[in-house]
């Protein structure tokens, strides 16, 4: 049987006895007319130097069949003859074909691999394989921007580029490793373009506030929503939202119980502090020549928001602290503690801009201690062009309508003297629990 050596040999690995890791097939032998044994084994896949393993088991089932008629070699008798084959419709064989040709004819099974199951093992394979890229993570230093981890590129594998490769490899029964295609996703910040291109090069701008008297939680709530915009990176036109970046606020994400002021009431709850945090980077991004879209201030003043007037609550869902990245380049803000001040420290590159703040000016201040303030922005390009002047209005009303109905934080600590107590108790509970 000469004549179906070829297709056998392109075949082999599937016709069939399985292991965990090969297959074993049988292969005519010409020379003697007996069968030789042959090792199917499992695919091997290397994707950028990392092997992934396709089972034989796995692929042996991707084949579809077809008939395929042949012609032998030579005259002779054979495993199918065909001599009911019409190649055109209604005109007996006979007429078309002669005996000779009819004898000579075989009908064979073909074998392919169907592409539709490729392509889905690819996709599949290269949801596995999708590696998003890591920007450099950068940090501050005595106000020069470093690079504390070095960026690393995202890695893609594109199922339609590796449809022909992985087709072929099969149906040629490949034993040797298959190199499958991908690309790099570069990160957008590296260590070698943060400074150039992205025109991280110097500080812009600064915003500070004093926490000076806060509860322990308080201060701890403060550090723990700091270091989440701590080094973030905001582009040229992009709006930074407050509340988008701020994740959770609840225990799981390290918050403490501190009070707020919620539903017309001072309450304990988890994050208390955390508008010390928005306030300055409200105050940051308005010394900065940042565009704010977005800003509210408090239901009534805070001592620890003082200059009153320059205040930016937050709560989560809203309200929410916006600003646009008006310059050219990126702009990366940097938080520090410095004894009572929380500090946050804008980089990224001069264009020459003038910014000057008018104010807080309070306008009403009455005996219940509700209050009016304004400020205003004023932001100048280099060329004298005028870019912001807009005012901000704060209407504040009297802490008496938001009671503290709960003096008790979650921890047991307590934030205020209980009428029972006296003077000297308070004082001694305030410096035993850092308040």
């Amino acid at each position: 049987m000469r004549f179906l050596t070829l297709s056998f040999l392109s075949l082999s690995f599937l016709l069939i006895s399985v292991s965990s890791t090969f297959a074993t097939t049988s292969l005519p032998d010409e020379a003697s007319g007996s069968t030789i044994p042959q090792l199917v084994p499992d695919m091997q896949l290397i994707i950028d130097g990392v092997e992934i393993l396709l089972p034989y088991e796995e692929y042996r089932t991707w084949f579809e069949s077809a008939p395929l008629l042949t012609y032998a070699e030579s005259e002779g008798s054979h495993d199918i003859l065909n001599d009911t084959y019409c190649p055109g419709p209604h005109v007996p064989c006979s007429l078309r074909r002669s005996i000779r040709d009819l004898h000579r004819m075989t009908k064979m099974e073909q074998r392919s691999v169907d592409e539709a199951r490729v392509t889905d093992y690819l996709a599949t394979l290269s949801k596995e394989v999708l590696r998003a890229p890591v920007n450099a993570v950068l940090d501050a230093e005595d106000g020069v921007i470093i690079v504390a981890e070095k960026e690393r590129d995202g890695l893609v594998l594109s199922p339609e580029a590796n449809i022909p490769l992985l087709m072929a490899a099969i149906e040629n029964a490949t034993q040797d490793p298959v190199f499958l295609d991908v690309s790099r996703k570069p990160a957008t910040v590296t260590a070698a373009n943060f400074r150039d291109t992205l025109g991280l090069r110097e500080v812009i701008g600064e915003g500070r506030s004093n926490f000076a008297g806060s509860p322990a939680n308080r201060i701890h709530n403060i550090q723990v929503a700091a270091a989440q915009y701590d080094n973030m990176i905001i582009a040229p036109d992009e709006e930074f939202s407050f509340v988008a970046n701020l994740g959770p606020v609840d225990a799981s994400t390290g918050y403490k119980k501190e009070l707020v002021i919620k539903n017309n009431q001072t309450i304990p709850e988890y994050g208390g502090g955390v508008c010390q945090v928005s306030t300055t980077i409200f105050r940051g991004a308005i010394f900065t020549g940042m565009e704010i879209t977005e800003r509210r201030n408090h239901s009534y003043p805070v001592k620890y928001y003082e200059p009153v007037g320059f205040d930016a609550t937050i709560y989560l869902p809203a309200p929410d602290i916006k600003f646009k990245n008006n310059t050219a380049h990126h702009i990366m803000i940097s938080a520090d503690i410095e004894g009572d001040e929380l500090v946050f420290t804008y980089y990224g590159t001069k264009d020459g801009r003038e910014v000057v703040m008018d104010g807080p000016h309070i306008t009403d201040r009455q005996p219940d201690g509700a209050m009016k303030a304004h400020f205003t922005q004023k932001v100048v390009s280099a060329t004298g062009e005028p870019l912001i002047e807009k005012t901000f209005y704060s209407n504040y009303r009297s802490p008496e309508d938001f009671p503290q109905v709960d003096v008790s934080i979650g921890d047991g600590t307590i934030t205020s003297k209980p009428e029972d107590w006296s003077k000297k108790q308070w004082k001694s509970y305030q410096q035993a629990h850092g308040l």
